[in-house]
């Protein structure tokens, strides 16, 4: 995981990962795909933009990741003083790997945040031991 520069007046953090329905979320590090469980991305953010941040995923091939999969996360939720990511599980296939990409513009950003998923079949836990 990557996150922005240290800047005293605005900036881009990661809060955290969880997975189930609004009211019933669970923290992940390793997630489950299932057909009725949404993943969350967790972000606080100040911007120059004074908007909200922007969101967008790929899908890691051979290590890289693969820009034909491109996919533009939809505006996130204020929720609890941060922004809150939704991710429809139906967009991720299971034993694959993506690079999750959030920024305050992500034709030209300054602020963002880089992170890794690897999203594993129903026999695997929500949290790793």
């Amino acid at each position: 995981m990557h996150n922005s520069p240290i800047s005293p007046y605005y900036y881009l953090r990661f809060c955290g990962i969880k997975q189930g329905p609004p009211e019933n979320q669970v923290s992940a590090d390793r997630l489950r795909i299932s057909p009725q469980q949404t993943i969350w991305f967790y972000l606080i953010a100040r911007l120059r933009t004074k908007g909200p941040p922007e969101g967008e995923f790929f899908r890691i091939v051979e290590g890289q990741a693969e820009v034909s999969s491109r996919v533009i996360l939809p505006k996130p939720l204020w929720t609890n003083n941060g922004y809150r990511f939704s991710v429809s599980p139906l967009t991720l296939s299971i034993d694959c790997q993506y690079l999750f990409h959030f920024a305050d513009d992500l034709s030209n950003p300054y602020f963002e945040v880089w992170y890794p998923l690897v999203c594993c079949g129903d026999d695997m836990p929500l949290r790793s031991e």
